[in-house]
């Protein structure tokens, strides 16, 4: 179906997430955080810190929301680019009310992007606002603008951040404990019927680990203002990972690996001014 750019501007339903401490902590675990020291803070009760990505855990209802309201083919929707910008730092327990629109459609020619922004509010207080970026294959062609993604790493140098990990074999099946049970990620045979040979990481949840290796790495704790990225390819439970990463103006810059592929690029974490 070809998209109609008349869709700009349509509302989805607001709806509310209320969640606890033991959600936070859940939300860590599932991106691989307690390895190191320094992730203590985002998985144990004592001064515990809500993990900065934590918003983007209502993306299987943003996505729900947009596919039924503009009417969108949801097995023909790909998560393209993710983008969140912080604007105050969650507590570690409460209500988050989000609402969403779409704020732009781009003609890719075959397919469409569709940007949709997520504003997340605890009482009256904006906290987090987000674009998720979806690709609809066959959704081009209605003569629109093409539209400009994230700009992909091209450094000439080595980089000044390197980081590894390791994805757990169960990885996806606790991702999922924080709301998103899409069965592409949890059921072999949907995942075959999908052109994979078992079920792969949500994209979300690879978005995860690497802004958390990025984030650790880099020592950039307190100061992380925004966290954009593109995807690439799938990664699998159990895959290891690498961060390869370059500092550039106020903003760490880098591409995540999954074994010898590109999953991620970029993948940008965007710091703030503390002078």
């Amino acid at each position: 179906m070809t998209i109609d750019p008349a869709i700009v501007g349509r509302e989805f339903p607001a709806f509310d997430i209320e969640y606890a401490t033991d959600d936070v902590i859940l939300y860590a675990l599932g991106i691989g955080a307690g390895r190191a020291e320094a992730e203590a803070k985002y998985v144990r009760g004592d001064g515990l810190e809500v993990f900065p990505l934590y918003p983007v855990v209502t993306a299987s209802k943003v996505f729900t929301s947009m596919t039924d309201v503009l009417e969108v083919d949801g097995t023909k929707r790909l998560h393209g680019e993710q983008r969140l910008k912080l604007h105050a730092p969650l507590p570690t327990a409460g209500r988050m009310h989000v609402t969403a629109r779409a704020e732009s459609v781009w003609d890719k020619g075959a397919g469409a992007v569709i940007d949709t922004v997520a504003e997340f509010r605890v009482g009256s207080e904006l906290v987090a606002s987000a674009t998720f970026s979806s690709f609809i294959r066959d959704g081009g062609g209605f003569g629109g603008e093409r539209g400009d993604g994230l700009e992909r790493c091209a450094y000439d140098r080595a980089p000044d951040v390197v980081a590894d990990d390791v994805m757990s074999w169960n990885q996806a099946l606790l991702y999922s404990l924080t709301g998103d049970d899409n069965p592409l990620h949890l059921d072999p045979e949907f995942a075959r019927r999908s052109g994979f040979d078992r079920p792969i990481a949500h994209g979300l949840c690879t978005l995860g680990f690497g802004a958390r290796m990025g984030i650790v790495a880099a020592d950039l704790e307190d100061r992380v203002a925004e966290i954009n990225c593109r995807f690439i390819s799938p990664v699998y439970p159990g895959e290891k990972l690498r961060l390869e990463a370059w500092r550039d103006g106020g903003a760490l810059r880098g591409i995540l690996y999954a074994g010898d592929r590109i999953a991620i690029d970029p993948l940008e974490i965007v710091t703030r001014n503390t002078d």
